[in-house]
């Protein structure tokens, strides 16, 4: 939820991943369920 209000701000500076229930990372996208997040800086 934090992370969808603030997505604009957030990927400015940074990628954003989702880990979906099939194991796999993926960029984050709203509306979709995750098991857990990754963010990295961008280069």
């Amino acid at each position: 939820m934090g992370i969808t209000n603030n997505l604009a701000e957030i990927t400015e500076d940074f990628i954003v991943y989702g880990f979906t229930e099939k194991g796999i990372w993926e960029v984050f996208e709203i509306g979709e369920d995750y098991e857990a997040f990754l963010i990295t800086k961008k280069q």
